[in-house]
């Protein structure tokens, strides 16, 4: 590698001698790291913490030096070829017109393949080719992939552990037989959602249940002392009827008048307790008609409400599915990327066998003077006749050989070649395979996509519906026409019993007791009225309370199916545990996890085999060999090694075996120069 003008190398040569493994030796901040910096920025345009064109420009006493050239050259080696990269970052100056002097005008980035100038985007095809930019970071740096995200990490190992059938564990169990067939014609994911959406729903009818058996005991009233008050009516028509008879006794001295007067009573009576019950009706009517209104406002805001509810539990699942296709994409565009590479790789190899069928074509026999010239009169050729018939026997004999041996090479070239030629189309036809799969899948996040926006936006504006309780209104028995018609007889009825019929007989102390007990009465039956009220509201919420059994039976129903699919997917991690664990000799994946109450959850966490330590707490020596280790596995996965950059290698005295090129960056306390030692 050779800096120049980058950061604090200002001119600065790292030859690694062809060697596997090279230390890099300083004390703090003498440019080590720059060096690992560099080397990414090269083939990326960032340093190690992703920064892109990070603080490259030398600053020397404080002045940022904006008129040099920083540039980072590395000649590497592609599957045992050569080649020179390049990447210039260079300050552009300019006059423009009317200036006197240059100015700034930012900076702009040239590229170099074998020092031949190229864009940037042939650039990065090229790089792209030798390696994908995020397999780069996995097995350039010991700590990357330990420090990933859990779920990202997951899914690169569970494609490393390769597909574990759902039908061969389905045989093992006859519960997860049953479950494969309840998912028949779906994915275990798929299902999972389904049963997913499903307890939402119950869950959230259950959750409503509550409020509605709140209103209704709220438009409840209070229950009485029913046979009381019945006892009591019964008691004030006794007293009612008993004073009948006195005022009937007063006039019985006249038995037409009397007879007459005791019918005008009971037609009296008959038509008071014939308004009382119009003035009941029509309060239990107003009742009834309120609970409707209730019901159907309770209704009509559950109805608004599933629609909104529906929606946004088909908005979470569009964003699950969004999530899915997306991985799915990423999972593809990395096997083909693969594939691309491979395909390079390919392709060059026939080139090569190419170039060799030319060369060997091209090659001619000739014919070896030497042996006939004398060795006595130097520079004449040899008189001896059989020196001559030697010479030309041996030369055809060299020509037949030559001949042969050409036309073995042809024949071993080509066969090669014809090879090279079957694999090359095996992989052209796996990558259009991926193409035509990404489109597919492409399209189908797109329309997704925008179904999912134009229900975000909906959702948005859709806000809770809550039902308007109504209270019955104060029925006023003035109001009622039937009430008033039956009153104004009544009135009319009494002014014609108050006429005394026999003599002088008064009976109007009888009257005025008798009015008072009427009055009493009526009171007691607009009480009894309300027990009807209370006997519908209490079947509503029987009604209810039924439905919320039933409703809980089917979540429990739904949960025990949840934790069935739960200990599938346990199983089907516990056997792509044992498969992952399996490719790596210093760490285990821990894939799954409990919580206090006993609760599995899904996790990622890398174990030292040795102890079972997780790799957070362990040493830092079994730090870097895990985080070694790691890289051999993804390099083996991924086809591909690069140099392995170890900072604070003095920290670690042995690290474990690797195919891939080690690069140790050392601390030596009071080295002011950077030592180079190739091992």
């Amino acid at each position: 590698m050779h800096l120049q003008n980058w950061r604090g190398a200002k001119d600065r040569t790292v030859d690694f001698g062809g060697c596997n493994e090279t230390d890099i030796i300083a004390d703090n901040g003498r440019g080590k790291s720059t060096i690992f910096d560099a080397f990414i920025w090269l083939f990326y345009g960032k340093d190690q913490f992703d920064r892109k064109d990070y603080e490259i420009t030398p600053i020397i006493d404080h002045v940022k030096m904006n008129r040099l050239d920083s540039s980072v050259e590395a000649k590497i080696a592609v599957d045992g070829q050569e080649m020179a990269l390049r990447r210039v970052y260079h300050p552009k100056w300019v006059r423009h017109t009317g200036d006197t002097e240059e100015s700034f005008d930012g900076f702009e980035t040239k590229y170099y393949i074998d020092d031949v100038p190229c864009r940037q985007k042939d650039y990065n095809a090229k790089i792209d080719a030798i390696v994908d930019s995020t397999v780069f970071k996995f097995i350039t740096n010991p700590s990357f992939f330990l420090n990933m995200n859990w779920k990202n990490q997951r899914d690169i190992l569970f494609s490393i552990a390769g597909t574990v059938s759902d039908s061969d564990l389905a045989a093992s169990n006859a519960n997860f037989a049953a479950l494969m067939d309840r998912v028949s014609g779906r994915s275990l994911e798929e299902y999972k959602k389904k049963v997913s959406a499903e307890k939402k729903k119950l869950t959230e009818d259950l959750k409503q249940i509550p409020a509605k058996i709140n209103q209704t005991r709220d438009l409840t009233p209070e229950s009485k002392d029913w046979a009381e008050l019945e006892s009591q009516k019964a008691a004030k028509d006794a007293e009612i009827q008993k004073i009948d008879s006195q005022i009937g006794d007063a006039v019985k001295q006249n038995q037409d008048v009397y007879n007459d007067q005791k019918k005008k009573l009971n037609d009296l009576n008959a038509m008071k307790i014939r308004r009382d019950q119009v003035f009941s009706n029509a309060k239990i009517a107003e009742q009834k008609r309120v609970d409707e209104i209730n019901r159907q406002g309770v209704e009509e805001a559950n109805e608004a409400n599933k629609k909104r509810n529906d929606l946004a539990l088909k908005h979470d699942t569009d964003r699950i599915n969004l999530d899915h296709i997306q991985s799915t994409l990423n999972s593809l565009l990395l096997q083909k990327g693969n594939d691309e590479k491979k395909l390079e790789t390919l392709r060059k190899e026939k080139d090569q066998l190419l170039a060799q069928w030319k060369d060997v074509t091209k090659e001619v026999f000739e014919t070896k003077d030497s042996c006939v010239v004398c060795p006595i009169l130097k520079g004449k050729i040899c008189q001896d006749p059989d020196v001559k018939n030697n010479a030309e026997d041996m030369n055809k004999a060299a020509a037949e050989a030559f001949e042969n041996n050409k036309a073995k090479k042809l024949e071993d070239i080509n066969a090669k070649g014809q090879a090279k030629h079957q694999e090359i189309g095996f992989v052209e036809g796996h990558i259009k395979a991926f193409d035509q799969k990404i489109n597919e899948l492409t399209g189908q996040k797109t329309d997704l996509q925008n179904v999912f926006d134009v229900d975000e936006k909906t959702l948005s504006e859709m806000v809770k519906v809550e039902p308007v309780v109504v209270a019955p209104r104060t029925i006023v028995p003035e109001q009622i026409e039937e009430w008033v018609n039956l009153n104004n007889q009544i009135v009319q009825m009494e002014k014609n019993l108050q006429t005394p019929a026999i003599g002088n007989v008064d009976t109007s102390d009888l009257q005025a007791k008798k009015k008072q007990l009427m009055d009493e009465r009526d009171q007691i039956v607009n009480q009894l009225s309300q027990k009807a009220v209370i006997d519908n509201n209490n079947a509503a919420i029987s009604k209810l309370e039924e439905e919320s059994k039933d409703l809980s039976q089917k979540i429990a129903d739904v949960e025990k199916e949840e934790f069935l699919i739960a200990e599938f997917m346990r199983e089907k991690i516990e056997e792509c545990e044992k498969r992952i664990n399996g490719r790596f000799t210093f760490v285990d994946w821990k894939l799954f996890d409990h919580n206090n109450d006993g609760s599995e959850f899904e996790c990622c966490i890398p174990l030292n085999k040795k102890n079972g330590t997780p790799f957070q707490v362990t040493n830092t020596a079994d730090q870097l060999n895990i985080g070694i280790d790691v890289i051999n596995t993804l390099s083996d996965f991924y086809g591909v090694i690069a140099p392995i950059f170890i900072d604070r290698r003095e920290s670690v005295t042995t690290i474990i075996d690797t195919k891939s090129q080690i690069i140790n960056l050392i601390v030596l306390k009071g080295q002011e120069e950077i030592i180079i030692n190739n091992k």
